[in-house]
């Protein structure tokens, strides 16, 4: 079978190496500075204004580093590109008039960070270069509230609703087809929804590749192994494997992502003798034709070999993942991020080096012959749920197995980590650096500009500095954390109403009712220097409600990165360390100052 080539995938690959390079080239030779995310303070201020005319958008404006994100403002709303038929461009200048009946428009407040989208500002990613081009609004999870309902959405004004459009959603205005929403259960968060739905639905189509949902698998093997078990989709794979009845064995990169994970057997890959410990083979160096031997031999964890693989690592796994499979095994391909460079913080840009090693490892992944298939019993399938939006039935029972296990308490949310809208490419360059755990979700920065309150630019947020020496060798600060949703929209609608009469006296988070009953937490945290190089950080946290209350709590640590100048190479990363037998994180550096 001869397969057409198609030319256009290689137009694409060919404009992104260039304009790649050509970025590349601007940065690291000439040196020009890269520009910032917002052009000017008054763009940032903007941000914080809630305008009927406006929304604020993060679009890539083509291939290159994050400093190819930029904000933009001009567009009233944006959409997935499976509505652009309908509006002409990604970008709507106007409200729609009329709505189409089955769309709804969503003022967004938070939105997750996919691996899918690095690989767009990239220009890698075909279906953004085929359905949107140049300059695209990446993004697919949404969660926010309704601000205009088609008449046959089913939804009202203020409905709190989650799903995910077909790229556009890193902005607070997005226009979506009703079948690619949710109504947001009791007690979700709009960080914790956003982290959801594209997770979800890549991990149960996944699954039901494997053949283990909806129906019940028929083959006997049961167990089954996730890659990047730690990640937003390999933590949902274990948690759907397991509603299932699969046996999950789960390998992540790093002994700090081994506490998370929902695998019932977890491998930390980073020992050197993760294939051994997998297939309990003696300590040898496994090459070629001995590996293929030895892979097939009595495994621990899997006697009869794996019933599914579950592989986004791309070159680095796939070879081993086929190997595992027993018969009747399913290796389910949905990604290749060991193909792709880790970019631990800078621009995040593609080098030339980059590009050749690429090139290499394209050329070193194995092809599976139809024939060896046949006669080894074995599948491997692969997808991208980006071509997925025609398939309107098979999206919304994704989201109704979502939300039927979720309000069932069978599945709960991946780790999250938050980011504000301005911190954007500070999110990208964390999901490349490899050492993220769970999701990254951009949550819309929040505050009272001067156009917003009745006395200028106010903090909502109640904190109160208690006590400190005049030389700050001990400080000590309160903060007041509700355990309510914070009232965002409250206090900004009511503000805005009271600047009509500057008279009247400020609305304050204690006016809106969320302390009552006492339902907050009292977060203290003190500073206490015993030397220049020895600071000691307590964090203690008090529930004051009558009932118990989750807080997490998220240590950070903020330094100048003079480690990664060139004239000083050989200085090392600060570090951060749980010490069980002190019971305190120990945090440690050279001389960075």
């Amino acid at each position: 079978m001869v397969m057409a080539f198609d030319w256009q995938v290689l137009w694409n690959q060919v404009l992104a190496l260039a304009l790649n390079l050509q970025i590349w080239f601007i940065r690291q030779v000439l040196r020009r500075p890269a520009p910032p995310l917002f052009t000017t303070s008054a763009e940032r201020a903007k941000l914080q204004a809630d305008s009927e005319d406006r929304c604020v958008c993060i679009e890539i404006l083509g291939p290159g580093g994050v400093d190819q994100l930029r904000a933009s403002l001009d567009s009233w709303a944006v959409c997935g590109y499976n509505l652009m038929r309908d509006f002409g461009s990604q970008r709507l200048t106007s409200p729609p008039k009329p709505l189409r009946p089955d769309l709804a428009v969503v003022r967004n407040k938070a939105f997750s960070i996919n691996y899918a989208d690095v690989c767009i500002r990239w220009g890698l990613y075909e279906s953004a270069l085929r359905f949107v081009g140049w300059p695209i609004v990446p993004g697919f999870d949404l969660a926010g509230e309704v601000e205009l309902a088609g008449e046959d959405s089913g939804l009202v004004a203020g409905d709190r609703v989650f799903g995910c459009s077909f790229f556009g959603s890193y902005a607070t205005r997005v226009v979506v087809p009703r079948t690619q929403l949710l109504e947001m259960p009791e007690g979700l968060g709009f960080e914790a929804a956003a982290a959801l739905p594209c997770v979800f639905a890549t991990a149960l189509h996944a699954v039901h590749l494997a053949g283990a949902w909806p129906n019940e698998l028929l083959a006997s093997g049961r167990d089954a192994l996730v890659h990047s078990a730690a990640g937003g989709v390999g933590d949902m794979l274990c948690q759907i494997l397991r509603i299932c009845g699969l046996r999950v064995i789960g390998v992540v990169g790093q002994p700090s992502k081994v506490k998370s994970c929902k695998a019932d057997v977890v491998i930390d890959k980073s020992s050197d003798d993760w294939v051994l410990r997998l297939l309990e083979l003696p300590d040898l160096q496994l090459t070629g034709s001995q590996a293929k031997a030895q892979v097939k031999a009595a495994q621990q964890h899997a006697p009869n070999g794996y019933r599914a693989v579950f592989d986004a690592n791309g070159v680095a796994t796939l070879k081993m993942s086929y190997e595992l499979l027993g018969k009747n095994g399913r290796l389910v391909v949905y990604g290749f991020h060991s193909n792709l460079p880790k970019c631990d913080g800078g621009l995040g840009m593609l080098s030339p080096w980059n590009w050749l090693r690429m090139a290499v490892d394209l050329a070193r992944t194995p092809h599976f012959d139809p024939m060896d298939l046949t006669l080894d019993t074995k599948a491997v399938l692969g997808f991208n749920l980006s071509f997925f939006a025609d398939e309107t039935e098979t999206c919304g029972k994704y989201f109704a197995q979502m939300s039927e296990w979720l309000d069932a308490g069978k599945i709960t949310v991946p780790p999250v980590q938050t980011f504000s809208l301005s911190a954007a490419r500070d999110a990208h360059n964390v999901l490349t650096s490899g050492r993220s755990v769970g999701k990254l979700v951009v949550e819309r920065l929040y505050g009272l500009s001067n156009p917003q309150g009745n006395h200028g630019e106010d903090v909502k947020e109640l904190y109160y500095y208690l006590d400190a020496t005049p030389t700050h060798s001990y400080m000590k600060m309160m903060y007041k954390y509700p355990q309510a949703e914070y009232p965002y929209d409250e206090l900004r609608r009511v503000n805005f109403d009271r600047k009509k009469d500057p008279q009247l006296l400020e609305y304050e988070l204690l006016d809106t009712g969320i302390l009552d009953d006492n339902k907050y937490f009292d977060v203290v945290v003190e500073y206490a220097q015993a030397d220049l190089d020895d600071t000691l950080v307590q964090v203690t946290a008090w529930n004051r409600g009558a009932t118990e209350a989750e807080l997490a709590l998220l240590p950070q640590a903020w330094f100048r990165n003079t480690w990664s100048w060139k004239e000083s190479p050989s200085k090392p990363k600060p570090t951060m360390t749980y010490v069980p037998e002190k019971q305190r994180i120990e945090l440690t550096r050279s001389r960075h100052a």
